[in-house]
């Protein structure tokens, strides 16, 4: 065998094991993260289920529909108080049907809009899901790729008919990267 033949059968190996290697690292990333999410999904099923019910209970859905004399504020001290004992929650926002926020733990985001795709799906009356990176204060925000926070948009129901007259948003912490965090 010439050194001619034996140079394009190594280059050939080696561009077919570099294509081996390349393409099972991105089965295995992918792999992760599809596990990662199938896992996680229980747990932000039965929270948005839990904040379903809390917000049923709670008169939102007739404040949000125009129908209770409860005040707001009345409301909020309420059922806040119950949604904050979930577990993992760390911030909590009611938005209107136009996609304006009524009411929130943070009062500085009270009144702002948005649009996003998550908030669309849960005014159509599905839960959405959406990862986010939560920076703590001080902190850059290139050091965050992972996601660590799960946005959770639970539609709320209006009492005397089928429509949505708003969403709760409710941020939370996987349990399992919390409980990695405390040790």
């Amino acid at each position: 065998m010439s050194w001619v033949a034996l140079r394009a059968l190594l280059r050939t190996l080696l561009l077919r094991l570099g294509g081996i290697a390349l393409f099972t690292a991105a089965v295995g990333l992918s792999l992760g993260w599809l596990l990662d999410v199938v896992v996680s999904e229980p747990e932000w099923t039965e929270t948005a289920a839990i904040a379903q019910r809390a917000v049923d209970r709670s008169g939102l859905p007739e404040l949000l529909a125009g129908q209770n004399a409860r005040s707001p504020k009345r409301w909020a001290d309420e059922s806040a108080r119950f949604v904050r004992e979930l577990p993992g929650v760390v911030q909590i926002k009611v938005w209107d049907p136009q996609g304006n926020v009524v009411w929130a733990v943070q009062s500085a985001v009270i009144g702002q809009h948005a649009e996003g795709p998550e908030l669309r799906d849960a005014l159509a009356g599905r839960v959405a899901v959406r990862f986010t990176a939560m920076a703590p204060p001080n902190a850059a925000a290139e050091n965050f790729v992972a996601p660590n926070v799960a946005d959770l948009y639970v539609p709320v129901y209006s009492p005397s008919a089928a429509r949505v007259v708003g969403v709760v948003e409710l941020s939370q912490v996987p349990l399992r990267m919390d409980a990695t965090r405390e040790r």
